[in-house]
């Protein structure tokens, strides 16, 4: 048994510390580039979707990197290993959620401002452990109430490799938890929106090129952002 998920905004940590890597933003130059490196013959068609879609004169072209980001690294890629896991006559269960609450803080502060909004990469773990405060903040009743579900979920998964009957398995119609104060069980609902189907899943998630140049870059990000905390 298994639990696999993602945040809705992944890619927006990883797009901003990328941007200061190269000079505070990623310019729609830099944009075509990492493409180019990236995804070589497939660029192009990834340009074409309106949701990666950065003219070569913008002067900022961070949101599209995010987007790409998002969805070919965590949310597609997730979808995918998740359909694999499932594959076969007896698939061992597993349990799939995205996390889609919006704090009333960000854990991220300055360093990464838009993550205010939105739901970016590690949101869901002062949840998952209930530890607001430990990162300087308290929760809200709402989240508090949240925080003591996701609780619940992971520590019966924990004892019973089960999260509970409110969450459904992913198997056999792609089912999610989308976590949240209000959270729904529906039937892959990520497909779609981010194109995983229609692109990332016939541009290949076992490239180890691909995937190797993008780790590298966001690694470098890091590094960056290492460098500037400690200004």
């Amino acid at each position: 048994p298994m639990i696999l998920g993602t945040n809705h905004d992944e890619g927006t940590l990883f797009a901003t510390l990328m941007g200061y890597e190269m000079g505070g933003k990623i310019s729609g130059g830099d944009y075509y580039v990492l493409l180019s490196k990236l995804f070589g013959s497939n660029a192009s068609r990834i340009r074409s979707k309106p949701f990666y879609n950065c003219n070569i004169t913008a002067k900022d072209c961070t949101l599209q990197t995010s987007h790409l980001i998002n969805d070919y690294m965590f949310t597609c890629a997730n979808r995918k290993l998740a359909q694999l896991a499932t594959a076969g006559n007896s698939p061992k269960p597993l349990y799939v959620y995205q996390f889609t609450q919006v704090s009333s803080f960000n854990i991220w502060g300055a360093l990464v401002p838009a993550c205010a909004t939105q739901v970016c990469h590690g949101a869901e773990l002062p949840y998952v452990f209930n530890t607001a405060q430990q990162w300087g903040h308290t929760f809200k009743a709402q989240e508090e109430t949240l925080s003591q579900t996701v609780g619940k979920y992971w520590t019966s998964f924990a004892s019973s490799q089960k999260p509970g009957n409110s969450w459904p398995l992913f198997n056999p119609s792609s089912t999610y938890l989308l976590l949240n104060e209000n959270s729904t069980t529906p039937n892959d609902p990520l497909n779609a929106i981010a194109s995983c189907s229609t692109l990332w899943d016939k541009v290949n998630y076992e490239n180890a090129s691909t995937m190797t140049r993008l780790v590298s870059s966001l690694k470098a990000a890091q590094k960056t952002s290492h460098r500037q905390t400690r200004r």
